[in-house]
C-alpha cells in the first residue's frame, strides 16, 4: 500500500489545526448571534456553550482518530460505525454542499470586508469572491508546500485579527478597573 508523502511540518500541522478550530466565521457570525440575543449574559452563554459543544466533539474525533488510525476521517468512522451506505452519502454530501458552502461563505464575508475599504458594487463582490476561490483553488494544486505557506499567513493574520478585537475588547475594561481602584484619579 503507498503511503501519501509527509511534506508538512509540526508548524504547518499546527497552524492548520489552529485555522480549523478558530475558523474565520469568528469575524462575520458574533454580529449575527449578537443581534438576536437580549443580554450580555445570553451571548457569553452561547459562547460557552458553543466552547463546550466543540470541546466534546473534539474529545469524540480524538478519541475516534485514536481508535481507528486510517486515512479518510469522518467516511471511515461513520462507515465501521453504520456501513458503508452511511459514508458515501455523507462524503457526497460534503462534497456538493458542506465544503462549497463553507467556502463560498468565506469568500462572500472577505468581498463584503474588502467592500468596507474599497468600494465594491454588487457584481464586483461576486467577482473578487470566485477570485478569491479561484487563486486559493490554483494555490493548493499547485503543492502542498504553497497551500501550507497560504495557510501560514492567514492563520498568523487571523490570530493578529482575534488579538486586535480581543484587546480593543478589553481597553474599556481597564479602564473601568482603573477608575474603580481609584488609581486614575487621585487629583482632588
Amino acid at each position: 500500500m503507498d503511503q501519501l508523502p509527509r511534506k508538512l511540518g509540526l508548524v504547518d500541522a499546527t497552524l492548520i489545526l489552529i485555522g480549523i478550530v478558530i475558523g474565520s466565521g469568528i469575524f462575520l457570525l458574533p454580529n449575527l448571534i449578537a443581534r438576536r440575543l437580549a443580554s450580555g449574559p445570553a451571548i457569553i452563554a452561547v459562547w460557552v456553550g458553543a466552547g463546550l459543544l466543540s470541546y466534546f466533539g473534539a474529545l469524540a474525533y480524538a478519541e475516534l482518530g485514536a481508535m481507528m488510525p486510517a486515512t479518510g476521517g469522518q467516511y471511515v468512522y461513520l462507515r465501521e460505525a453504520y456501513g458503508p451506505a452511511c459514508a458515501f452519502l455523507c462524503g457526497w454530501v460534503f462534497v456538493l454542499a458542506v465544503l462549497p458552502g463553507g467556502t463560498a461563505f468565506l469568500a462572500v464575508g472577505f468581498s463584503i470586508y474588502l467592500d468596507h475599504f474599497v468600494r465594491l458594487t454588487p457584481l464586483l463582490r461576486d467577482l473578487v469572491s470566485l477570485a478569491l476561490v479561484a487563486a486559493l483553488s490554483a494555490i493548493n494544486y499547485a503543492g502542498v508546500r504553497q497551500g501550507a505557506w497560504i495557510q501560514r499567513i492567514f492563520t498568523s493574520l487571523k490570530m493578529a485579527g482575534l488579538a486586535l478585537v480581543i484587546g480593543a475588547a478589553g481597553i474599556p475594561f481597564y479602564f473601568l478597573w482603573r477608575r474603580s481602584s481609584g488609581a486614575a484619579m487621585d487629583v482632588v
